[in-house]
């Protein structure tokens, strides 16, 4: 998207206004838990391989009516690669845990 606005600002209103997987995701997510846990109680933050989908999270076209953001972080594996090597976790120690789905209820 921000290479069409800048590189061929006139093809803009061709581009999809569909949302991508996980800003779509993110906004279904908080859609859900809002109703359960209140307004302010899910910050969500995706891990990533593409570094533009940093900029992504930050368009006000991917903010609910309330100004909340629909994923408020987003590190690339890259970075999730680096976080862990600096605290020393190896993830083939890591213990298995089931899938912890947020769309159950609590």
């Amino acid at each position: 998207l921000q290479f069409v606005e800048r590189s061929a600002p006139e093809l803009a209103p061709y581009i999809s206004t569909c949302k991508s997987p996980h800003m779509m995701y993110g906004a279904v997510l908080k859609a859900h838990r809002k109703e359960i846990l209140g307004a302010d109680s899910v910050y969500l933050t995706s891990i990533m391989p593409c570094v533009k989908k940093r900029g992504e999270s930050d368009r006000l076209a991917f903010t609910n009516v309330d100004g909340a953001r629909d994923v408020d972080n987003v590190i690339t594996t890259r970075d999730l690669g680096l976080l862990l090597h600096q605290r020393e976790i190896d993830p083939s120690q890591l213990v298995p845990m089931p899938f912890d789905s947020p769309f159950q209820q609590t």
